[in-house]
């Protein structure tokens, strides 16, 4: 795995290489960008297509579509059908259009999609839709220049394509409750918290953390979705994710009491090193940051892959507070976005902010499905 990482890191490195020297375009190459003749209301979406026709094999592509962002809204970024298998990030509201960027040690053959985006019209006019530092590259490295032609919508044959379920926007559509989870267990089809309806957000995440034993009630039937969660509520998560396990020592913080109902999944946290305190405290009564839960999720994970930072510059694109994350952070919220663990919202990351029980459900269980 380790190696296969590395070469993938290679593949993208070769995508700043080929952007330095490239030859004339390769014969038959070419990308297409379907786009409507004409837009449609204001109001209502439509969908551009980016494909790739002649392709000689493509293990690494990085691009910007362009547009008038004062006549149109990218809502959606997917990489298509071609690269959906692929190591993969699209950000629909990059600065200088929607970004797409994919990496893959075996080559990704024939011709297909290589971007599918949905717009929506703010207002009538017209936007012209072009490629902008358009890199692509083969298994060797070598670049692939290409021809870049645009046709409009209704001439592409077939069925319009839609993005890949999810997308690579960090939304997860929704189920029916009772269709079964990853695990093969159906979820309940009742409510198991009073408080916790089904048109809650966070209903689905919450109903599966229970189911996962990752979360318990606060009493009387009550999950109370939106209190903020501790240090020490997380961590316990955190442990009866691993599946209870034992510790070999007892963690030494001042602040934690010897016979405490968190006890054990603190020593097993710190006895591993997901969780080391600052001062000799562990502060276990302080409501955790996004920035803390997702530090401690990826040590427990094992670090990144190696993938995570070629995708640094769509993230910082992506969330206008980035570069609020804290130095010490930075690589576990690169992971976190990567793998979908954590989404934002309205455009920010809020990596200081607090989460609540709702929150770190959710995160819990992204995790499970997504990582784990």
């Amino acid at each position: 795995m380790r190696k296969r990482n590395r070469i993938l890191c290679a593949l993208l490195a070769a995508l700043l290489a080929a952007a330095l020297s490239l030859p004339a375009a390769a014969e038959g190459t070419s990308l297409i960008i379907s786009a409507p003749e004409a837009l449609p209301a204001v109001g209502e979406t439509f969908t551009v297509t980016v494909r790739i026709s002649g392709n000689p094999g493509l293990c690494a592509a990085q691009y910007t579509l362009a547009f008038d962002a004062s006549v149109v809204r990218c809502e959606s970024a997917s990489v298509g059908e071609l690269l959906r298998n692929t190591f993969s990030a699209a950000n629909p509201n990059g600065k200088d259009g929607a970004i797409v960027a994919a990496a893959t040690v075996t080559p990704a053959t024939g011709d297909g999609s290589v971007g599918v985006f949905t717009f929506q019209v703010l207002k009538a006019g017209e936007t012209d839709f072009t490629l902008q530092d358009a890199i692509f590259s083969g298994a060797d490295g070598a670049p692939i220049r290409t021809n870049i032609t645009s046709v409009p919508a209704e001439d592409k044959p077939g069925q319009p394509e839609q993005p890949a379920p999810g997308g690579e926007t960090g939304q997860t559509p929704g189920k029916d409750p009772a269709q079964p989870d990853q695990s093969g267990q159906p979820l309940p089809a009742e409510p198991l918290f009073t408080d916790v309806p089904q048109s809650f957000w966070g209903y689905e995440a919450i109903q599966k953390a229970a189911q996962l034993g990752l979360v318990n009630g606060v009493g009387e039937g009550r999950f109370a979705p939106e209190r903020k969660l501790t240090r020490a509520e997380f961590v316990t998560m955190l442990w009866r994710l691993a599946g209870q396990p034992a510790a070999g020592t007892k963690a030494d913080f001042t602040d934690v009491p010897a016979e405490i109902w968190y006890r054990a999944g603190l020593d097993w946290a710190a006895e591993k090193g997901y969780v080391t305190g600052n001062g000799g405290r562990f502060k276990p009564e302080d409501q955790i940051t996004r920035q803390e839960a997702v530090t401690i999720l990826f040590r427990y994970s094992g670090g990144q892959s190696g993938m995570e930072t070629m995708f640094s510059a769509i993230y910082a694109d992506q969330f206008s507070d980035s570069g609020a994350v804290a130095s010490w952070a930075k690589s576990a919220m690169d992971w976190a976005i990567y793998n979908s663990v954590i989404q934002g919202a309205g455009g920010r990351l809020n990596p200081t902010g607090t989460a609540s029980r709702a929150e770190i459900a959710a995160i819990f269980v992204r995790y499970a499905e997504k990582v784990k």
